[in-house]
């Protein structure tokens, strides 16, 4: 029987991320084919309305204070005297290496016979990941990485089992200290980005992304890009993060205002029409655990163009399911939007097969399946 401890942070049912959408969507899936789960949180339980059809799925408060920079830290601090309370599970599931890891590591060294399985989600969430805010403090990017990562390794050492969301995150995993690691990628809610036959016809060309305005989402790239379109064009920047002013200089100095709208964060719920409504997803990516927001724009028919870094090539193959380019080479990225633009045939092969691919192996019942055989594999459940 599983009985299941997960350790999840912070969850904001309406602002989901890549990480969070994994963790609710499996857990929504799981739930009724286990004993019993505690979920712990942060201040915020609004989740738990989520799961008001499954009692035996508890969910725990920890209030931390939010200071910018230290989240990670603080929340460890203050959710380990709460779960040192909690006793009846046998499986621990870390929703990501940091600090959510690092709090079920903590608990599989007090505890050894406790089943430790541990959700990796990011290119070195650490480095690429964790940006420092404040001008003055992110000139200490580097010694903040220095101290989180003893704390990753010290996770990824413990797990009994790594789910890595992509080929490329199972090899950091392995490089980090993990001993057993699954490919257990993220997924997509198919009935939430219905494909329609007859998509709407935009008398501008419409452009989006969807990204956090981090370095590592290469979004300054994207805008160096479109000043050299020439066609009647609108990029939607739907996102919120510590390069929002820098890159809003950076659209001013491009003379861009007219062409680029920041949306700032989007709700979830409003992600599928957004993106129902646009012709094209970009997101030039430095790094990437996965790149779950491809997935979404290639379940809703939107072709789309990436770089091939991280776990971006496991679902976009150049000339097939989208368009690849080089990270940080704005020329190349604004020919392949040009080729896009031009031959909407070819774009509407891209989405199609790239649906296909997302309609065989990113689906969240067959990714649900994969992590239930896991707990079960671990805890010896027939």
């Amino acid at each position: 029987m599983i009985k299941l401890l997960a350790i999840a942070a912070d969850i904001d049912p309406n602002n989901l991320g890549g990480a969070e959408h994994h963790f609710v969507e499996v857990l929504k899936r799981i739930a009724p084919k286990i004993e019993s789960a505690t979920v712990v949180l942060g201040k915020d339980l609004s989740l738990s309305a989520q799961f008001k059809n499954w009692p035996q799925i508890k969910f725990v408060a920890v209030d931390y204070p939010r200071v910018t920079n230290f989240c990670g830290l603080l929340y460890i601090v203050y959710a380990l005297p709460v779960v040192l309370k909690l006793n009846d599970y046998n499986v621990i599931w870390g929703k990501q290496e940091y600090p959510q890891g690092v709090i079920a590591a903590i608990l599989k060294t007090l505890k050894p016979g406790i089943k430790f399985y541990l959700t990796s989600q990011s290119d070195e969430i650490h480095k690429n990941e964790l940006v420092v805010k404040g001008q003055v403090l992110h000139k200490f990017q580097n010694i903040f990485s220095m101290v989180v990562e003893p704390l990753i390794r010290f996770a990824f050492r413990k797990a009994d089992v790594v789910g890595a969301v992509s080929l490329h995150s199972a090899r950091l995993a392995r490089e980090y200290g993990a001993k057993n690691v699954v490919v257990v990628p993220n997924g997509v809610n198919l009935e939430k980005y219905k494909v329609h036959k007859i998509r709407k016809v935009n008398k501008v060309f419409k452009i989006i992304t969807t990204s956090s305005l981090i370095p590592r989402n290469g979004i300054d790239t994207l805008i160096e890009a479109c000043k050299s379109l020439d066609f009647n064009f609108e990029l939607l920047i739907a996102g919120d993060g510590p390069e929002k002013n820098k890159l809003e200089l950076l659209m001013k100095n491009y003379k861009l205002q007219n062409k680029i709208k920041f949306l700032g964060r989007v709700p979830s719920s409003k992600i599928p029409s957004l993106l129902y409504t646009s012709d094209l997803f970009v997101r030039p990516s430095r790094a990437e655990g996965f790149g779950s927001s491809f997935i979404e724009a290639m379940a809703a028919a939107v072709p789309v163009i990436g770089t091939p870094v991280g776990g971006i090539t496991d679902f976009l193959i150049n000339n097939e399911t989208g368009l690849l380019v080089a990270p940080n080479d704005p020329v190349g990225l604004s020919m392949a939007i040009k080729q896009m633009c031009a031959n909407p045939s070819l774009a509407r092969k891209f989405s199609s097969n790239a649906y296909k691919l997302v309609e065989r192996k990113f689906v969240w019942g067959k990714i649900a399946g994969q992590v239930l055989g896991v707990f079960r594999l671990i805890t010896d459940e027939k």
